[in-house]
């Protein structure tokens, strides 16, 4: 995240959010990585061993 940041703030993007904003917008971003990787880690073992049983 803070390579995407940086990368934004180079050209000229200012947030008008400011540092609270950003945060928190970090911080949801967080959030919703962890809850779709914790989605997709059981239905992954589940199609895993479906598989692995034929």
């Amino acid at each position: 995240m803070t390579t995407t940041t940086a990368v934004g703030l180079a050209p000229g993007f200012r947030p008008d959010g400011g540092v609270r904003g950003v945060l928190a917008t970090m911080l949801l971003l967080l959030v919703y990585a962890v809850s779709v990787s914790w989605i997709f880690a059981p239905l992954t073992t589940y199609l895993y061993r479906s598989k692995s049983r034929t």
